[in-house]
């Protein structure tokens, strides 16, 4: 915050700018904000509570989040800047749920109800993020309207290049802008949840919604339910609610149009659906249409924070070296 603030109150307020700004704040581990400043904010959500005081924490997190955006605003507008900006704001996927108690190592403790499941899964709840633009730059007629239509991350760094007077090569978003703006049809007509071919036992954690289908394909993820709130409960899916297979493959099929919750496995009774999706991801994780099996996510011991004043840092020293190791 205090770095933002700099770059704000160091910026010439009519030259454009760029800003990434981005919390890290609603995650794991799980911890009290320092002081009292949310605590009455959220008194609501009783620590005698399921999961109560878990859930109060992240009430807290989320409260400071909040206010912490609130002063970024004023911060804009106190330097004149809030009349041309646009602000974009996005999650990056949905929260967590409390699907695993390790004494007391708790994953999270995040609803997405009435969606199923969260993060680290293909389900809704773990893919469809919340996002809202605000803005001095955004025009009145669109001003508290609401976009149902389908669209992905990659259109937002796009959306803004265009904005900006440019524009990004070698992208597969679109420019949403008057989609967003006027309501007008999204030019995206599919969504590649996740394309992975590596993953075992199950060789397949891949995901794709065309219109209003969704298949899960192999894989669906760290866990799986509904997760209501106050009570904070998590209810298991139902034999009809769970993987069928297909051409030895665990699938899922919805029917989003209807059934935004995936409360109901179409594919036994489409079957041709099912073939054509699964024959798109073959497509997108083809080898030579560009696909290329995730690396592991295991940092390199040479990055560690103790070699580098207790930071995660680049390692290698200079660029050329760098180009010369993947050649």
């Amino acid at each position: 915050m205090d770095e933002a603030q700099r770059i704000v109150k160091m910026h010439d307020p009519h030259r454009p700018m760029f800003l990434y700004f981005a919390h890290q704040h609603i995650h794991t581990p799980l911890q009290d904000p320092p002081g009292s400043a949310s605590q009455d904010e959220c008194a609501h959500v009783s620590l005698d509570d399921p999961d109560g005081k878990n859930r109060n924490t992240l009430c807290r997190m989320m409260n400071t989040l909040d206010k912490t955006i609130g002063n970024f605003v004023a911060m804009l507008k106190f330097h004149g800047m809030w009349e041309n900006t646009v602000l974009w704001v996005s999650t990056d996927n949905g929260g967590m749920a409390q699907f695993r108690n390790f004494g007391h190592l708790f994953p999270s403790a995040s609803s997405n109800f009435p969606l199923r499941a969260g993060k680290a899964t293909l389900f809704e709840g773990g893919v469809r993020g919340v996002s809202f633009i605000n803005g001095g730059l955004i025009p009145a007629t669109a001003r508290g309207t609401i976009f149902h239509g389908l669209l992905q991350h990659v259109d937002i760094p796009v959306t803004l290049a265009a904005l900006g007077g440019t524009k990004m090569s070698n992208s597969d978003g679109f420019n949403v802008w008057q989609t967003i703006m006027t309501g007008a049809a999204s030019p995206r007509r599919e969504v590649p949840l996740n394309v992975d071919t590596s993953f075992l036992p199950h060789h397949n954690f891949s995901g794709l919604i065309q219109g209003k289908w969704k298949l899960i394909n192999g894989h669906a993820g760290l866990y799986d339910g509904w997760w209501s709130n106050d009570p904070y409960t998590r209810t298991l899916p139902t034999a009809n609610q769970s993987a069928v297979k297909f051409g030895g493959v665990s699938v899922w099929l919805f029917d989003l149009s209807i059934d935004q919750t995936e409360s109901a496995n179409l594919a036994s009774s489409h079957p041709e659906v099912v073939a054509s999706m699964q024959h798109r991801l073959a497509v997108l994780a083809d080898p030579a249409n560009g696909y290329e099996a995730p690396q592991p996510n295991f940092p390199h011991p040479s990055s560690a924070p103790w070699l580098h004043n207790q930071t995660w840092a680049p390692w290698l020293p200079v660029f050329h070296e760098r180009t010369e190791l993947f050649v």
